[in-house]
């Protein structure tokens, strides 16, 4: 008997405990990672407010279906490159530089090609408001030939399990707007749209610059980059599609808004979603936290991953609902932080509340499936989500002006969210 109690006592000790996992490395790197996007969150909020003031509803609207079509078309520049050099640091560092070596060229190919997608369709949308072209280019530049880069550096530290650090790198390109935005407020009266548009392009350059410096390792010389064997470009065009398919519901809701509402109703709406996105910020932060050790313990079936997998979910679906039921209830508050031209905010946030836990399980649950190692399911789901939000948003012309991109972008959501999950729990369920 004796020799039965020692021996259990130095048996490792494998029980899940919520109460280690609150106090583990997932909860710590989460907490570091929500100071800094607590930081993005101000510096967003600040950002957000400089420019609705600077530009007005109508300017503003125009403004956000533009970027929000250069960060979708830009966010493909890497061709899934980051996601690989993710995904490959984290298991083994050395593989670093084997992953730049065409990681890098086709981040730069690539841009150059959906630059020029990009200018030919932003162009009818600058046309039908009479703007000039060099406000596309300007932010088309800076979304598809320097962000891409910027992306790659922030990639390898999380892939180190420096998560604050890459999302402070992620911050910067803001902070720096911010400052020109505040500058450009105090000392500028006309053309101001046109103004921004350039500037926008120096903060990015600015903030590369700054974090090739100081944030990464030095780079592969040029000499040694390569085009990608057929197998690389193959495993590179799958996560390239899921870069595409994760933004676009996020992203494409603007440019639709756009092109469907009054200009003072899409920059009513894009002022909306952006601070819906600002608030699930923690829950970016947990799951970015988590990520690392998801790809490394993808092939395992304990019973601790499902329960982690449970503690995701009941952590994301409390958080946002409870920032859900805040933000209808205190939503005429944000009305007094804007110009008299944004008193329809109030209600614009009141419908998109209903969003918010949505938008929470719908990144917890797409990220998880990269974990479990399925990507395609993901580029799927978030496909058929795109989908549902084109589809709901041309055809509600039955609601009113206000609820219709709300309605759209909920449908959108919530399909993702609901079905993104089952997926996750079927897939555990048939490995056991």
């Amino acid at each position: 008997m004796t020799s039965i109690s020692s021996a259990r006592k130095q048996m490792p000790q494998t029980r899940f405990s919520f109460s280690k996992l609150l106090a583990g490395p997932i909860a710590r790197a989460t907490l570091k990672t929500s100071a800094v996007l607590l930081l993005r969150l101000l510096v967003q909020a600040a950002f957000l407010l400089m420019v609705t003031r600077l530009l007005g509803t109508e300017m503003f609207g125009v403004f956000s279906g533009v970027a929000a079509l250069a960060v979708l078309l830009g966010g493909m520049a890497n061709a899934g490159t980051h996601l690989v050099l993710f995904s490959e640091v984290s298991v083994d560092p050395g593989r670093r530089d084997a992953v730049l070596r065409y990681a890098l060229p086709i981040s730069f190919v690539a841009g150059v090609s959906l630059l020029s997608i990009y200018v030919a369709l932003a162009l009818p949308l600058l046309w039908q408001t009479g703007l000039p072209i060099d406000i596309a280019l300007a932010i088309g530049l800076g979304e598809s030939m320097l962000q891409p880069f910027i992306m790659l550096i922030a990639m390898e530290m999380l892939a180190h399990n420096k998560t604050a650090r890459s999302q402070l790198l992620l911050t910067l390109p803001l902070f720096i707007k911010l400052s020109a935005v505040f500058l450009i407020y105090l000392f500028v009266s006309e053309n101001r749209l046109q103004i921004f548009s350039w500037s926008y392009l120096a903060s990015i350059f600015l903030a590369f610059v700054i974090a090739k410096r100081h944030f990464s390792e030095k780079w592969p010389t040029w000499r040694t980059w390569r085009l990608p064997t057929l197998s690389e470009l193959r495993h590179t065009s799958g996560y390239a599609i899921l870069q595409f398919t994760a933004s676009a519901p996020l992203e494409a809701d603007k440019t639709l808004a756009l092109r469907l509402l009054p200009l003072h109703t899409a920059g009513v709406y894009a002022t909306g979603t952006r601070i819906i996105c600002a608030l699930v910020l923690p829950i970016t932060a947990m799951i970015y936290s988590a990520l690392p050790r998801l790809y490394r313990q993808h092939a395992e079936t304990s019973s601790d991953k499902k329960k982690l997998y449970h503690w995701v979910f009941l952590a994301t679906l409390v958080y946002s609902i409870s920032i859900a039921i805040a933000l209808a209830v205190i939503a005429p508050l944000f009305t007094f932080l804007f110009d008299a031209s944004y008193a329809d905010l109030t209600k614009m946030l009141q419908l998109l509340a209903f969003v918010v836990p949505a938008i929470s399980l719908q990144i917890s649950a797409t990220n998880i499936l990269m974990g479990q190692n399925r990507p395609w399911a993901r580029a799927v789901l978030e496909f058929s989500g795109l989908m549902i939000l084109l589809i709901t948003a041309m055809t509600a012309s039955f609601t009113s002006t206000e609820s219709r991109m709300p309605l759209a972008l909920g449908c959108a959501e919530w399909w993702l969210a609901i079905v993104g999950w089952v997926i996750i729990y079927s897939n555990e369920k048939n490995r056991t």
